[in-house]
């Protein structure tokens, strides 16, 4: 699966229209499956990782044409890693796609077993934010720094939950 990288300027969204008004939102926030941040997460992201990843101006538009007051971006991910390591993972932590997809495997989205995912350090490295390949993509990892800046900075992270750092 190819990373999903180097979009045009023309290509995203230049607005996103909600279904309810919003007083606060999280500082890294879902728009239907696009990732979208703050301005004060994508200072973080640009600091500790310039030039990876894409990030667009997107107005946040609530009912009655009403403007969210703060300034968010669209986050293209601009890695994505292989680092899924299912020898080391506990069991019942995913499902794989079956032999014909070898190498693919399944998320499972609850904290039990996203915790027991185990993550080869060697294969991430110094990457602090990625999409998983392995796990069809779905998967968005924060390292352990670029959360902790995050927290560090009183931001508000959606739900997430830390995983198993392995060797190989």
């Amino acid at each position: 699966m190819a990373p999903l990288n180097s979009i045009k300027d023309h290509e995203p969204p230049q607005c996103y229209i909600t279904a309810k008004s919003y007083k606060s939102l999280a500082s890294l926030i879902s728009l239907n499956g696009l990732l979208a941040v703050d301005e004060r997460m994508k200072a973080i992201i640009e600091r500790l990782e310039p030039g990876i990843h894409q990030l667009f101006p997107i107005e946040i538009r609530m009912p009655r044409g009403k403007l969210y007051p703060k300034q968010y971006h669209l986050l293209v991910v601009g890695q994505d890693i292989d680092a899924f390591s299912p020898e080391k993972s506990e069991e019942g932590s995913y499902r794989s796609y079956g032999p014909e997809y070898s190498g693919y495997y399944t998320l499972i989205d609850s904290k039990k077993e996203i915790s027991g995912l185990a993550f080869s350090k060697t294969a991430f490295g110094r990457a602090h934010l990625w999409r998983e390949r392995a796990l069809n993509g779905k998967l968005t990892c924060l390292s352990d720094q670029l959360e902790a800046e995050a927290v560090k900075a009183g931001l508000r992270l959606p739900k997430h939950y830390r995983m198993m750092e392995v060797s190989p």
